[in-house]
């Protein structure tokens, strides 16, 4: 199973997580679990905007998690949000989120 990463520069309830870092917790979450590691591409930094979120959703295969390191990096609109979901429930694929370790 493959681990494909999602990380962002930008500010997510009110932390700045360095993009260097995220990629670090992810890896290792990797590592501990036995998954291959792929790294992500950077989310652009314009607000609103997931276009690297779903390039990411797009490389998942069956089985496969997405990580991100928190849920809050997520969209907070509910139409881009259950697209997010449903895409990952229709790959049967999962979602991991670092911070909040669910």
């Amino acid at each position: 199973m493959r681990l494909i990463g999602y990380v962002t520069c930008r500010t997510f309830q009110g932390l700045t997580i360095p993009v260097p870092a995220q990629n670090s917790c992810l890896r290792e979450y990797a590592k501990a679990n036995k998954l291959i590691y792929v790294l992500p591409p950077l989310e652009h930094y314009f607000e609103n905007c997931y276009m690297q979120l779903f390039t990411a959703l797009e490389t998942l295969e069956e089985r496969d998690i997405l990580g991100i390191y928190s849920a809050a990096m997520l969209p907070l609109d509910t139409k881009k949000l259950r697209n997010v979901f449903d895409f990952i429930e229709r790959k049967k694929c999962s979602i991991y989120c670092i911070l909040e370790t669910k």
